[in-house]
């Protein structure tokens, strides 16, 4: 398979701007081959090419077919390796792996990556007749964990894929503790009696806090116009906060009608001050600089006390 055979990826439009069947066909070949290929998916989902999530997130099937009809994919993405698609070194070609048989469905086989990636480059390189360290102990608690099945006969779970999802689940919904030991419990008690799901966050924590990412605290601009990393780290004063920054206040349309709201009639009744420019202080400063105030983009700095 050669790019030429995949030139559909970049004529996704015809002359009137509508999505053409080579497209609508090649992106049904694609999630075929990426839905068969079991230990690059997320249970049900996949990683989207499309321009705007980049191979990053894993998302689910429809949701990739629509984003590649209306966004298209990523530049020069003519060999699909995050599905699975291995390159033949020798005649530059593409070749598809059956990944069908493998015992897991959901993708174990990632789990246990992730695991090896996390953990395996701080093992202990001694002797392997010695007893394992503390780390190593851990290494080989969650290589059993990304293996062994949330019951006896189950091929589409382990016992790491159910808990790290549920942990996800917890992050992105706010789920608080007690509710997700309920749900833990509630698990438990659906599914058979030798299942090895956690029963509570405590318990889920324990399981995958070798997998802990390292934290690293970030100072940023107390106006939040930037943070100080990478090339920037060394910095001792915004970079941002000066002339620049207040042509970007009129760059979008959304800041600049706030900019320019102090000029415009605001539609309440008279007397009533619902912004500095109703206060005495704002007229008398607009009647001391006339030439100041005839140019309604400038900007005033105020102070105020209580």
């Amino acid at each position: 398979m050669n790019n030429q055979s995949r030139k559909w990826m970049y004529e996704r439009k015809d002359y009137r701007s509508c999505v053409t069947r080579d497209f609508i066909q090649g992106v049904k070949n694609f999630i075929d081959f990426a839905t068969s290929q079991h230990r690059f998916m997320d249970v049900d989902k996949i990683k989207c090419p499309c321009i705007r999530c980049r191979n990053i997130p894993y998302t689910e099937v429809d949701t990739v077919k629509h984003h590649l009809h209306k966004f298209g994919f990523i530049e020069e993405y003519w060999f699909w390796d995050q599905p699975g698609e291995t390159l033949n070194d020798d005649d530059n070609t593409f070749f598809w792996v059956d990944d069908s048989n493998n015992n897991f469905s959901e993708g174990a086989c990632s789990y246990r990556e992730m695991v090896i990636d996390a953990m395996a480059p701080d093992l202990n390189n001694s002797n392997p007749e010695e007893e394992p360290n503390a780390l190593d102990k851990k290494f080989f608690e969650m290589l059993d964990a990304a293996d062994k099945e949330l019951w006896p006969g189950c091929k589409k779970v382990t016992q790491l894929s159910a808990v790290a999802r549920l942990l996800n689940i917890k992050s992105e919904y706010r789920i608080p503790e007690k509710s997700y030991d309920a749900i833990c419990q509630l698990i438990n008690d659906v599914l058979p009696k030798d299942n090895n799901m956690v029963g509570s966050l405590y318990e889920s924590k324990k399981l995958i806090q070798a997998l802990g990412l390292p934290m690293e605290m970030i100072d940023c601009c107390r106006s939040r116009c930037m943070i100080y990393w990478r090339q920037d780290k060394d910095l001792y004063r915004c970079k941002f906060y000066n002339a620049d920054r207040m042509k970007r206040l009129y760059a979008s349309q959304s800041t600049t009608a706030s900019m320019r709201w102090h000029s415009e009639n605001h539609g309440h009744d008279a007397g009533v001050m619902c912004h500095p420019s109703d206060s005495e202080a704002w007229k008398h400063f607009n009647k001391s600089h006339p030439s100041f105030a005839a140019e309604v983009r400038n900007v005033r700095l105020g102070l105020s006390t209580d």
